[in-house]
């Protein structure tokens, strides 16, 4: 279940607005992002559930429900808002074009998919601002950092590894990029943060 606050100025306290039950078994929400313009809101599960909520229209938009993938640890919009990534226990990052979906509902049903790591992704992060190629950074168990050209506009299924960034001595749990993309921040149960410069190219 997905539940809806409100922050009233006056009491100083969050008050409840709604809540949103999906239309699939979704089981346990382990993930939520908003779009960049407040409009949209993705959710994943534990039972390999990645859902997209139209706020404005209460619609809903299954891109993947696929039990036997498990856990879908992460999710992002991208900045631009035309895109979304996951990634989750099946070692698997996927991103999916979203840009028509709140006009028509229209999202393609398959995503692009990253293949690399040896152990689940538990973060993510997109650039897609417009000033530099499009990348997707990964961050997993494995201990690494993998760096990706989606390759969107050769329409491969699947993206391109650039780089696999190592410095952590035990798994990834987060990632994020600055929005000038020159600088990705990493952490781990190793008990450290890490700033790289980003590498882009």
């Amino acid at each position: 279940m997905i539940r809806f606050w409100d922050f009233d100025r006056t009491t100083g306290q969050f008050e409840p607005q709604g809540q949103w039950v999906g239309g699939v078994d979704q089981g346990s929400i382990l993930s939520l992002a908003y779009s960049p313009d407040g409009q949209s809101l993705l959710s994943t599960s534990d039972r390999g559930n990645v859902t997209l909520h139209h706020l404005p229209t209460g619609r809903t938009r299954v891109l993947l429900n696929e039990p036997d993938v498990g856990p879908i640890w992460a999710s992002r919009f991208s900045s631009d808002g035309v895109w979304v990534a996951t990634g989750g226990a099946d070692m698997l990052a996927r991103l999916w074009n979203v840009a028509a979906w709140a006009e028509e509902l229209g999202v393609s049903s398959d995503p692009i998919l990253f293949r690399g790591h040896a152990e689940p992704i538990e973060d993510l992060a997109i650039l897609a601002d417009g000033r530099h190629d499009m990348r997707l950074f990964t961050a997993g168990r494995d201990q690494s950092v993998r760096v990706w050209d989606p390759q969107v506009d050769s329409q491969q299924s699947e993206g391109r590894e650039l780089l696999e960034l190592r410095g952590h001595t035990d798994g990834l749990t987060a990632i994020d990029v600055t929005a000038d993309g020159v600088l990705l921040l990493t952490a781990g149960r190793d008990g450290t943060v890490m700033l790289w410069t980003a590498p882009l190219e």
